[in-house]
């Protein structure tokens, strides 16, 4: 049997550390927050690089949201189509510590 425990545990479960620039946390259910405070849209997944995508969401006129954010000059300067990251698969199972019971 084999046990779970978040080795750096944040109030509400999130992975605050070893995420891309100005990205804020990433949530126990995978949603990524950006230094905006804008929920970053889960584009799928890169399996040959082990890796999650995520795209800038778009705003009711159908405009990026990093478009007006202030954070745009230090996170993405010279993108048109707002930010992209991708993020690790195994970073979900970094902060956590596996404890095996042997009966």
């Amino acid at each position: 049997m084999c046990t779970l425990f978040q080795s750096k545990p944040t109030k509400n479960g999130a992975i605050l550390e070893d995420l891309p620039k100005e990205m804020q946390k990433l949530t126990p259910y995978g949603t990524m927050i950006c230094s905006g405070n804008f929920e970053m849209e889960y584009k799928g997944a890169r399996y040959d690089a082990e890796k999650f995508i995520y795209q800038a969401p778009i705003n009711e006129e159908g405009e990026c949201v990093c478009s007006a954010c202030e954070h745009k000059p230090t996170c993405c300067p010279h993108s048109n189509k707002g930010r992209a990251v991708t993020v690790p698969f195994d970073i979900l199972l970094r902060n956590f510590v596996i404890f095996t019971n042997m009966l």
